[in-house]
């Protein structure tokens, strides 16, 4: 079977220690768990690197981030996404101060809430596995699910 992670840092491989993902690796005897997560990046992101390669997998675990990041960066920012105003960065600084005014919350929750339920349904209709994590309490209502989820798992 091959596997794929999808995600932020909740999902990404340590060199220093013991994370779930490192565990999950550690004990797939075909070693054939591919990591797509990056660090300090936005549920949009996660979402477009599962579109364009959850056909290659038979068994997906997609972590759900905040819906609050940032959806979309400039090039070469996109490790940036978690930084919605939580500490000063000459690069966020100036889109921070916008953030508000050009992003609803509602908007964030919609694409998040959506993504959620699109992930669900490709993995259903091409029968892949499919396990999701709620990195973070989710700002609006779950959809439901066949598959499972999996909270609190700090």
């Amino acid at each position: 079977m091959r596997y794929a992670i999808f995600g932020d840092s909740y999902a990404v491989y340590h060199d220093f220690g013991s994370a779930w993902s490192n565990t999950i690796n550690e004990t797939l005897a075909d070693k054939k768990l591919h990591n797509l997560a990056i660090s300090g990046t936005s549920h949009w992101y996660s979402y477009t690197k599962f579109i364009e390669n959850f056909r290659n997998f038979d068994c997906v675990i997609f972590c759900h981030t905040n819906s609050m990041r940032w959806p979309v960066l400039p090039p070469g920012e996109h490790g940036r996404a978690w930084n919605i105003g939580y500490l000063e960065c000459p690069v966020m600084d100036p889109y921070n101060k916008i953030r508000k005014d050009i992003m609803s919350e509602e908007l964030l929750n919609f694409i998040s809430y959506n993504i959620f339920q699109d992930v669900n349904r490709l993995c259903q209709e091409n029968n892949i596995y499919l396990v999701n994590i709620l990195s973070f309490p989710l700002d609006f209502r779950q959809p439901k699910t066949n598959f499972p989820v999996l909270v609190n798992l700090n």
